[in-house]
């Protein structure tokens, strides 16, 4: 019985279902990959948002005492 990590000249569906597997592989890193970059724009903008909400609340109340 051949192995399946094997690409051997007498059993080609077991290369082609390597392949395919591979194919697989390389999709759902890509997928992960663009997961990934969205969640880090979300948290990039959200803590850009929290920084500049922070800035607001020291300027006002800096004018609240003046």
């Amino acid at each position: 019985m051949p192995s399946t990590l094997t690409s051997g000249v007498k059993d080609g569906k077991q290369s082609k279902k390597i392949e395919r597997n591979t194919r697989k592989h390389k999709f759902i890193e890509i997928l992960l990959l663009g997961v990934a970059v969205i969640v880090l724009m979300i948290a990039r903008g959200l803590s850009t948002a929290q920084l500049e909400n922070c800035a607001d609340a020291s300027l006002s109340a800096a004018m609240l005492k003046a």
